[in-house]
């Protein structure tokens, strides 16, 4: 049994920076109206040691080939953690949503010990994946009325079999203990309700309709909460930073990239909000490396025409020990250590 108050290192291992987040498991009730402060112990940031030489079993079907040096990142992760005095060895792995297949599927209502064997059957007519090479989890969204029966609105998420048998092993290998691997998206909607008051101004999270932009070097994840429910995640390339290595610099346009992001960005929204004459974005937080780019900041403020916020600060978070002004930073690895 995992003990609640132990230390964990909270892993989340970006295309250009790892960030770490040492705290203990935060268990979230879903009845607890007035949440205690989520408690940070430590956090830090380094460089992604990039993987450059290409393996044997890169083009091998059922071998995963990370986008990071193995030996070189637990090397930079050993040496920070001892240089803040951290002996735990219990590891959570937060993955981002672009390395999973999400869908919205609806099935009959059932009692919810037997959804999981019922996606089971369903799940090849609605993801085009194989049950035995995935790894499939969901989230009951709504229950709603359809076609005159009581179903269930889920959210699915499939992330391959040997992708994750690969980070479990990494990490043990490593003389870790891997305790938990969630998804961004799924991590972050427990923290919702910890982030209703961002930079000292109140957001209400959990009475309206949220849009989570965590704008990473590589991907861009869009979530949208709803009440504090999960309705929406997608994943678009940051081509504003995915430009060709050896392109001469005469022939970037940055202007056109980040344009395409900001377009792609409202075409999401304009997805939601055109579902139902109710839909509705209040307001739009913004995290991630890329929350720090003020041009590309205001730029989403001018095309959305909307709140926009970056999450420097959380009233409900706090590092005891090296907080600085750039939560946004750290949010997803924070993320990971509340639990339902």
């Amino acid at each position: 049994m995992f003990k609640r108050n132990k230390n964990v290192i909270a892993l989340d291992i970006g295309s250009t920076y790892t960030k770490v987040v040492i705290g203990s498991l935060h268990h979230l009730k879903a009845e607890d109206q007035s949440l205690k402060p989520l408690r940070i112990k430590n956090m830090f940031k380094f460089e992604t040691p990039k993987k450059h030489e290409r393996t044997e079993r890169q083009g091998e079907k059922n071998f995963f080939v990370p986008h990071f040096d193995e030996n070189k990142l637990i090397v930079e992760l050993k040496k920070h953690l001892n240089d803040y005095g951290v002996k735990t060895k219990n590891i959570a792995l937060v993955l981002g949503g672009d390395r999973y297949i999400t869908r919205d599927i609806y099935i009959p209502k059932v009692q919810e010990e037997k959804i999981r064997d019922m996606l089971t059957f369903e799940i090849e007519e609605y993801l085009p994946v194989s049950v035995e090479e995935y790894v499939i989890d969901y989230t009951i969204q709504a229950e709603v009325e359809r076609e005159g029966s009581p179903q269930y609105k889920l959210l699915v998420a499939a992330l391959e079999k040997k992708e994750a048998k690969y980070y479990y092993d990494f990490l043990k290998r490593s003389g870790f203990t891997p305790v938990l691997l969630d998804a961004q998206f799924n991590a972050l909607s427990k923290l919702i309700p910890y982030i209703d008051s961002a930079n000292g101004n109140k957001i209400e999270t959990l009475n309206m309709t949220i849009a989570c932009v965590d704008i990473g070097a590589k991907y861009i994840d869009v979530s949208l909460f709803e009440k504090g429910k999960l309705e929406l995640n997608r994943s678009i390339d940051n081509v504003m930073t995915n430009q060709p290595q050896d392109m001469p610099i005469e022939q970037l346009d940055f202007d056109r990239s980040q344009a395409n992001v900001l377009s792609n960005i409202e075409r999401i929204f304009k997805f939601y909000t055109s579902r139902s004459s109710k839909n509705s974005i209040d307001h739009v937080l913004l995290y991630g490396g890329g929350a720090g780019d003020q041009i590309f900041v205001e730029a989403l403020k001018n095309q959305l025409n909307q709140p926009v916020t970056v999450i420097d600060q959380a009233q409900q978070i706090e590092c005891i020990n090296s907080y600085k002004d750039e939560l946004f930073h750290y949010l997803t690895a924070i993320a990971i250590l509340i639990r339902r």
